[in-house]
Parts: C-alpha cells; sequence; structure tokens
C-alpha cells in the first residue's frame, strides 16, 4: 500500500534534517554552476555540498575551489580519474548528513527552490530510507523533452 501526503505540509523545524548532497565532477565546466546554484538557490539551508573533481582537466576543478572558497558548507575534494562510482564512494567517506542526496554536475534543480524542504517533510513524516522522485529531461537547447 503506497501512503500519500500532501507536498504542503508544514515542516516542523524541530526536527532538522541535514542533507549531504554529493556532486560527482568530470569535465563539466558548461554546466556546473548551474548544478551548484540551484542547490545554493534552495529555501531549505541544512546540507553541505560535496564536490567530488575526478580528475577533470577542464576548468572543473578551478570552479570547485571558488565555490568552496566562497561558502562554508561546500567542500571540494580533487582525486585521480576512476570514474563516477568511485567519486561517490569519495562523497559517502566524507558526507556528514542524515541523509545523502546525489546530483549529476550536469544536472540541476529547476523551478522549485523548496525542493530540499520538500525530501525533508516527506522524510520527517514517512521515516523512509529511500525517496524516489521525478525528473524532467531536457535536450541542449533547453527543451522540455
Amino acid at each position: 500500500m503506497i501512503n500519500s501526503c500532501n507536498i504542503n505540509e508544514n515542516f516542523d523545524s524541530s526536527n532538522r534534517i541535514m542533507f549531504s548532497i554529493i556532486v560527482p565532477v568530470y569535465q563539466v565546466e558548461k554546466y556546473l554552476n548551474d548544478c551548484i546554484n540551484s542547490i545554493l538557490n534552495q529555501s531549505y539551508k541544512d546540507y553541505e555540498i560535496i564536490l567530488v573533481d575526478d580528475g577533470s582537466y577542464d576548468l572543473s576543478p578551478i570552479i570547485c575551489d571558488q565555490y568552496q572558497n566562497k561558502y562554508s558548507n561546500i567542500k571540494a575534494i580533487h582525486k585521480q580519474n576512476k570514474g563516477l562510482s568511485s567519486a561517490r564512494n569519495i562523497g559517502l567517506l566524507n558526507a556528514k548528513g542524515d541523509y545523502i542526496l546525489f546530483i549529476d554536475s550536469d544536472d540541476l534543480w529547476v523551478d522549485d527552490v523548496q525542493i530540499l524542504e520538500k525530501i525533508a517533510i516527506k522524510l520527517n513524516k514517512y521515516h523512509c530510507d529511500v525517496l524516489i522522485f521525478n525528473y524532467k529531461k531536457f535536450n541542449s537547447s533547453d527543451m522540455i523533452l
């Protein structure tokens, strides 16, 4: 049986959840700022962002360091290229949050600055271990597919 809930329920701020948002980074200088900014624009602020640069040789490592230097809740980790799973695992080893979120560095959260708050509401209400949600796919012309 699937439980339904109202996504617009009030959030109980006494039970704040800390999120660790892991962003594996490889050769994404074109998309990385948009990805990170879509997280920073969230209304819910109890999170850390872990940027794991997987040996990029474009401007991605510099972008990661710039964000780390500007925001206390962002950590940049640089490692030798070993692939996406390796980068995520390094992020997991460094995560301090109650829950882990993964977002690919060429993805972003669009149209909603309350995504993290809505996730926290669901987690507080249902005490679930895994939460799955929808996505929108865009092409290179920003058209929804």
